[in-house]
């Protein structure tokens, strides 16, 4: 029956909602009810923000936004229209679920349905901000070897002259003195 269909699929999303990452799992109609949730308190409530997203959500393609989460932190958000078989799929159970009309609605408009999963945001924020710092550190460990870098070169410019120039005194002083007459030297 379609009331017990959907019993065991709400059970299957509470399960699956267990994981910590995993702050809920909802399906959605096409009027924006949520039909199954793993918060059951939230089964018949219309879906927030669905109407922002209606567009998109029917797409083929997999979808995401980021939601500000009610004091859980952020929430990132994927959605895709659902459907639970492909076409040449034989499991006749589920797709005798997903054809039940009590469920759907006769209307092939009304029977899709999106299924939304949010996940807690604040693991993929802490990744991003420790990118950010072991970006910067790289950053200055790299200014920092290419400034010692340039000052190496500096350094062995001013080297490489200072020997040019004792090499060129050395000459003219050894010169002066091969071209001095003996008596100024004793």
């Amino acid at each position: 029956s379609g009331q017990e269909d959907l019993n065991k699929l709400q059970a299957v999303l509470k399960e699956i909602a267990l994981l910590p990452i995993i702050k809920y799992i909802a399906i959605v109609d096409s009027q924006g009810n949520i039909i199954t949730h793993n918060h059951e308190e939230s089964i018949g409530k219309k879906f927030e923000d669905f109407s922002t997203i209606k567009k998109t959500a029917f797409s083929k393609d997999l979808q995401w936004r980021q939601v500000k989460g009610t004091g859980n932190g952020n929430i990132f958000e994927v959605y895709k229209r659902f459907s639970p078989w492909t076409q040449n799929d034989q499991s006749r159970p589920i797709k005798d679920f997903y054809d039940n009309r009590s469920f759907h609605g006769d209307d092939k408009h009304e029977s899709e349905q999106v299924i939304f999963i949010g996940l807690d945001a604040s693991p993929f924020e802490d990744t991003h901000k420790e990118d950010i710092r072991h970006t910067l550190m790289m950053g200055g460990i790299l200014l920092l070897i290419g400034l010692a870098g340039i000052s190496v070169l500096f350094f062995i410019h001013s080297y490489r002259t200072t020997k040019t120039s004792l090499k060129r005194i050395k000459a003219f002083s050894d010169n002066v003195v091969e071209n001095m007459p003996n008596g100024i030297i004793a």
